[in-house]
């Protein structure tokens, strides 16, 4: 009760109207009168009771007037209700609801037509949007239902007269509008909004406009230049004397003489030269100036530079262009283009996005035009108004100032940016020289080719019955590539020569963006004949599981030629010969290696057993550390940068002494950032890098069932991050079947391009914490899950998990495939969660179908192993599905709607064949 007493927000009238259940629930008769006592005044209580009298149902199901019913149904006195009889539960719900209703109707509020009149429909949106809000506006600021025949008339006049201007216009012009139908009026606005013109095209119509007054405005000066220049006295005009008729004219007027001006009587100019005539219209007041070419010299241009996201840029000051215009785009560029009217003609062209300009005093936030034949960027109107700019023309060339008369080259800072002044400056990073001279050993370019001289010899012991391979290839190449690292292994003791029945290939292949060859020994043929060993390789799908979120310093190292510090077995070494010819230093014949070799299929497993197996002391030691190994791929992560680089030095330490050796060329020490096993890894999260994108967007289409499978393996690589992978590549899975011609139709490509599609746009997931919440569904037969971590109120995705069921589950009822996709999901989260307790959200009753198991459909061994995975209380718990009332955002669950009951559905549903 105290509890309630102080969240009187949950019972404002607001909340009342939306109609969300607010009393709890399994009130009493009593528990409803406390509520009511702690809540509400007296003058509250009575309103609400007298309210709810008015809403107690009756036979019909309709309010009631009999005053006995009334009392029986809602008692104002305590009622001898059994509420563990189905009576006296009807009885309660009924109060619970006739109350709730009494409170809905107590707190209604008066009608405020104000709010709804301010309901206004925007420049773009449509009809159909703008009659959802007006009708809304009605139900939130009014008592009146919308939808109700009595209420048809405000809203259709809401709707008229809040319309667009043009659709308003249209809209009054209907006949008998007061007859028509909310659905006739949105015909006509619909005609109305998609008959607007766009506004491309308005502008292009502005553009033509203009042009064209351009056009009669430079007619009409060129027609003032040729009337005022001088008349060409070889022209033969109407006025001249020369074709007039001698004598006297009709009027008895007397004949002008050759030169003679009709105005003034003049000899020696004509009448349109007359500056009597002239004067006395005006004078050269009313004649139009023009300014003919190379009359005067050109004066200078007016010239600024600003900074357009830190990028010093030149602009010509132009008054006359309405948009100021840049010639490279400068970043990205947005939807919107315009029509421009050039020398060159009407042309369209693209706007930037939003650009950061400082303007000397103080920084806007502008779009610039690109137009990319414009001969330099324009500084025009509308950046010109912001500044508030004047330009004064000087003897020494125009100057353009602000408002205040300050030069606009005069760059500013912001005030929230001053204290940047007075910081000292971040402490760089330290270089890789620093690392390379204080562990010199721990280096391949400062130590050379590492020896674990204190592990064991490695032996490769072959298959019973297996004889020697011979596969004669002749390896020679240039003599900056291989004589040059042949030199180098055998000058260090890793190749030797030798006479052995064993000969396999030796290959040389140059390594990417590097002037270096590396030896890659094709051992297929000994891999065949040599035993096997179980490989121990960590899995990189879970490798990342242990990983903190908290851990966001990180260190990687990669150990160069890293088999080749571990000793070999002598009489294991001709297993791996091979033939070697050097013009050079005058050698043919056989070489082994007396390190293990690269290409040798136990050779990964061996040094990971080795390389974890020396750095227990390590782990031991830095617990405050989380140390990963992959092969020779080391990450170490700690919760601070001082942390990671003592424990980054520890680990060169150890390294060095051990006999390895790392990379420092790809050595990335104490980042926030690293690349590791193909991921991204930053602040807790983990995301695929632009290079494993890049390869897998490289992959040409499938030709072959093969080429199908190699996508299909490296797509599932990615498979986390890729939601309903299953469901998306099934297409392909079947297109790998065998017994059938391939194909390749449009449903297989579709699926190729949405795998790519979906890498592209794959999501970073949070590194997997302690405790995670799986949650789950089936669709389809393939079911689907996203297993996720609580990160305060939230969820936040650790990894996107699918799967196909298998043909017998995928045939059985929901509420049993729902079993087999649990199992599933939950059997791969342990893989990521490292077997901590796990929560099983799901509408589904998973755990009484496993307790109380149907007599069909499933056989024992399915329902034990089932049983097995998902009845283990304390690491797999179940939570019950929160879903709530969209209109409430409360567990309001609809009572006339049938629960869901898995055992009543698998009692209904019986497997019986159609024949």
């Amino acid at each position: 009760m105290f509890r309630f007493s102080f969240r009187r927000d949950v019972y404002s009238p607001h909340n009342l109207r939306r109609g969300g259940s607010l009393l709890p629930v399994g009130l009493t008769w009593d528990d409803c009168q406390q509520l009511l006592q702690v809540l509400f005044t007296t003058e509250e209580r009575e309103r609400i009771l007298n309210e709810a009298q008015k809403l107690v149902p009756g036979a019909d199901r309709n309010s009631t007037t009999n005053q006995a019913q009334i009392d029986t149904s809602f008692s104002l006195t305590r009622p001898e209700w059994d509420f563990n009889m189905a009576e006296g539960k009807e009885r309660l719900w009924v109060y619970h609801q006739t109350l709730m209703g009494g409170l809905r109707m107590a707190a209604r509020k008066p009608t405020n037509l104000a709010k709804v009149g301010n309901v206004q429909q925007e420049k773009d949106e449509s009809p159909a949007a703008f009659l959802e809000r007006v009708i809304e506006a009605f139900r939130t600021y009014t008592p009146m239902d919308p939808e109700a025949p009595e209420s048809k008339a405000a809203v259709v006049m809401a709707f008229v007269n809040q319309s667009a201007a043009d659709i308003r216009r249209k809209l009054q012009k209907v006949d008998r509008l007061g007859e028509k139908n909310l659905q006739d009026l949105l015909i006509v606005a619909e005609k109305v909004y998609n008959n607007q013109e766009l506004p491309g095209d308005k502008q292009a119509h502005a553009v033509a406009a203009a042009s064209s007054k351009q056009t009669r405005d430079l007619a009409k000066i060129l027609l003032a230049t040729t009337t005022t220049l001088p008349r060409n006295r070889t022209a033969v005009s109407a006025d001249s004397p020369a074709t007039r008729r001698t004598g006297t004219s009709r009027g008895g007027r007397r004949k002008l003489q050759k030169d003679q001006c009709a105005y003034c009587r003049e000899i020696g100019h004509w009448k349109q030269e007359c500056l009597k005539r002239a004067s006395k219209k005006g004078g050269e007041a009313n004649r139009v100036k023009v300014l003919e070419l190379d009359e005067l010299n050109p004066l200078p241009e007016p010239r600024v530079t600003l900074r357009v996201e830190g990028t010093p840029i030149g602009f010509l000051v132009d008054t006359g262009a309405q948009h100021s215009v840049l010639r490279t785009p400068q970043g990205k560029l947005a939807n919107k283009k315009s029509w421009v009217q050039g020398a060159t003609g009407m042309s369209q062209y693209s706007w930037t996005t939003r650009r950061t300009v400082d303007l000397g005093m103080g920084r806007v936030s502008h779009s610039f035009m690109v137009i990319l034949e414009c001969p330099y960027p324009l500084l025009g109107r509308d950046l010109l108004t912001k500044i508030g700019a004047q330009i004064t023309f000087r003897q020494g060339g125009p100057q353009v100032t602000d408002g205040e008369g300050h030069p606009i080259q005069v760059l500013t800072m912001r005030l929230e940016d001053e204290y940047q002044l007075h910081q000292k400056a971040s402490p760089v990073e330290d270089s890789m020289d620093e690392w390379l001279q204080k562990f010199p050993t721990a280096w391949a370019e400062t130590g050379g080719v590492g020896l674990a001289a204190h592990r064991a010899l490695v032996l490769g012991d072959l298959k019973p019955g297996e004889g020697p391979s011979q596969i004669v290839l002749h390896a020679s190449g240039s003599p900056e590539g291989n004589s040059a690292k042949h030199s180098e292994t055998e000058g260090i003791g890793v190749l030797v020569p030798c006479q052995s029945a064993w000969n396999t290939p030796l290959l040389l292949v140059k390594e990417p963006h590097m002037n270096d060859y590396q030896p890659v020994q094709d051992l297929r043929e000994v891999n065949k004949r040599v035993m096997d060993i179980h490989p121990m390789v960590p899995n990189p799908y879970t490798l990342l599981s242990s990983l903190a979120p908290s851990h966001v310093w990180y260190t990687v190292l990669d150990l160069k030629d890293a088999f080749f510090s571990l000793p070999l077995a002598p009489h294991s070494q001709p297993l791996f010969a091979f033939e070697w010819h050097d013009l050079e230093e005058g050698y043919s014949g056989q070489l082994t290696w007396t390190r293990l070799p690269q290409g040798f299929k136990n050779s990964p497993t061996i040094f990971d057993e080795a390389l974890h197996e020396d750095l227990g002391e390590y782990r031991r030691t830095h617990p405050n550390l989380t140390l990963l190994q992959y092969v020779d791929d080391i990450l170490i992560a700690a919760d601070t940068a001082e942390d990671c680089k003592q424990g980054t030095r520890d680990l060169l330490a150890s390294l060095g002494a051990l006999g390895y050796r790392a990379s420092a060329k790809k050595a990335q020490i104490c980042r926030e950032r690293v690349s590791y096993l193909g991921y991204i890894l930053e602040g807790g999260q983990r995301r695929l890098s632009d290079a494993r994108k890049e390869t897998m967007l490289k992959i040409p289409t499938p030709t072959s069932r093969r080429e199908v499978r190699e996508f299909l393996g490296s797509a599932g690589y990615c498979r986390l991050w890729i939601p309903g992978f299953a469901e998306i590549a099934r297409p392909l899975y079947e297109a790998t079947k065998e017994g059938k011609a391939f194909e390749w139709t449009e449903r297989e490509e579709t699926a190729f391009k949405q795998l790519k599609k979906a890498l592209l746009n794959a999501p970073a997931l949070g590194l997997p914490d302690i405790e995670a919440l799986p949650s789950l569904h089936e669709h389809k037969g393939i079911e689907k899950g996203v297993l996720t971590q609580t990160l305060g109120p939230w969820s936040r995705p650790v990894a996107y998990l699918s799967k196909k069921l298998d043909p017998v589950a995928a045939g059985w009822p929901p509420c049993l495939r729902i079993i087999v996709a649990t199992a599933l999901l939950v059997k791969d989260a342990d893989k990521l969660t490292l077997g901590q307790e796990v929560w099983i959200t799901t509408p589904h009753a998973i755990e009484g179908v496993l307790k109380q198991p149907p007599d069909r459909w499933m056989s024992n061994t399915r329902m034990t192993h089932y049983q097995s995975l998902l009845l283990n209380p304390p690491r797999v718990r179940f939570h019950p599905s929160a879903a709530l009332n969209p209109a409430t955002l409360l567990p309001d669950p609809n009572l006339d709607a049938p629960l869901h009951d898995c055992a009543g559905i698998l009692e209904q549903v019986h497997g019986l064949r159609k024949d």
